[in-house]
């Protein structure tokens, strides 16, 4: 009865949202055994979800992959989207968040930290419930990888001990 329950909360944000596209070449797509597996999936992963935002963002990933060409980088990442994102906590989709910002906005692409301010500092409001064991568990599932932001650092200190121990032994004079 559960299941059922979602499925049917599913159908109809979907349904509601298929309408507000009036497309209907995009109708058409759903035709399509490739969307249908992808509906399969985001269905499966919806009712799995236990968050109303993780909810929501299945219904968006799965509108935009009937925007989408096929067999495009676009279409390959939202498929893999839709089975990675209910694993995730919303720490972690906010940790990748701002990586992908803080990369785009080191390539010149500085508009993006200007529109919509207040809505990317949420990104910030979670990091640091980031632990070492959420970015080892995001490189498991290949969403990251070790790159500049994404390493354990230890303070200066403690390095300079465990570096220079023969120096840090005994007092100094």
């Amino acid at each position: 009865n559960t299941f059922h329950k979602e499925i049917t909360a599913f159908e109809n944000q979907f349904v509601e949202r298929l309408k507000k596209l009036e497309n209907p070449q995009v109708m058409e797509k759903l035709r399509m055994p490739k969307l249908q597996f992808a509906l399969h999936d985001t269905i499966k992963e919806y009712a799995k979800a236990d968050d109303e935002g993780t909810k929501e963002e299945l219904i968006d990933l799965l509108i935009d992959r009937l925007k989408v060409n096929e067999h495009s980088t676009e279409q390959y990442l939202i498929d893999k989207s839709i089975k990675i994102l209910p694993n995730l906590s919303l720490a972690q989709t906010y940790f990748l968040g701002v990586l992908t910002l803080r990369k785009t906005t080191k390539q010149g692409l500085s508009f993006l930290a200007d529109r919509d301010l207040a809505k990317r500092a949420m990104l910030y409001e979670y990091l640091n419930e980031i632990k070492t064991l959420d970015i080892q568990y995001l490189k498991l599932v290949n969403c990251c990888s070790d790159m500049p932001g994404t390493k354990y650092y230890i303070p200066i200190l403690n390095s300079m001990k465990s570096n220079y121990d023969l120096l840090f032994r005994h007092h100094i004079t």
